[in-house]
C-alpha cells in the first residue's frame, strides 16, 4: 500500500504545485490570459486594443479592461470557461457584442450602454465558449 500511496501524493503535489501560477500576458495591443484549477487577475490600460483571449478551465479569471482605448474601429476577444467562470469589466465609451456557445453554460451582459447616434462607437466583439461555466460582462 505504500508504493501506490507515495505515487497518488506525489501527483496530487505536482498538479497542485504547477497551478498556483497565474499565467497572463499583457501587451500593448493585447490580452492572453489562463487559469487552471486556479484564479488570475488582469488589468488593462494598453492605448491601442486589438484584442484577446481569456480561458477559464476549472478557475476563475478576472480582466479589467476599463481604461483600454481601441484604436481601430473593432477589437475581438475570444473567451473560454470549461466548469469555471471570467469576469470582464469593459469601457462605458464601446459598444459590446456578445455572441457564442453556452454548453450548460451561459454569459450575461451586464453593461449599461449609452447610444448616441451622432457618435460613432468602437466595437468590442466577445465570442465565449461557456461549457458548464459562465461569463459576466459589466461595465
Amino acid at each position: 500500500y505504500f508504493w501506490p500511496l507515495l505515487l497518488i501524493v506525489i501527483g496530487i503535489t505536482f498538479i497542485f504545485s504547477r497551478t498556483n501560477r497565474k499565467k497572463s500576458l499583457h501587451s500593448d495591443r493585447s490580452i492572453q490570459a489562463f487559469s487552471l484549477f486556479s484564479g488570475t487577475e488582469l488589468k488593462s490600460h494598453s492605448q491601442n486594443f486589438e484584442g484577446g483571449n481569456i480561458t477559464a478551465i476549472f478557475g476563475g479569471a478576472d480582466v479589467d479592461l476599463r481604461d483600454i482605448k481601441i484604436t481601430d474601429q473593432e477589437a475581438t476577444i475570444e473567451i473560454t470557461t470549461i466548469f469555471g467562470g471570467a469576469s470582464l469589466y469593459v469601457p462605458q465609451d464601446v459598444r459590446i457584442e456578445v455572441t457564442g456557445m453556452p454548453l450548460f453554460g451561459g454569459w450575461e451582459d451586464k453593461t449599461r450602454q449609452v447610444i448616441d447616434e451622432s457618435e460613432m462607437l468602437p466595437l468590442l466583439r466577445i465570442k465565449c465558449l461557456a461549457a458548464f461555466g459562465g461569463v459576466e460582462i459589466n461595465n
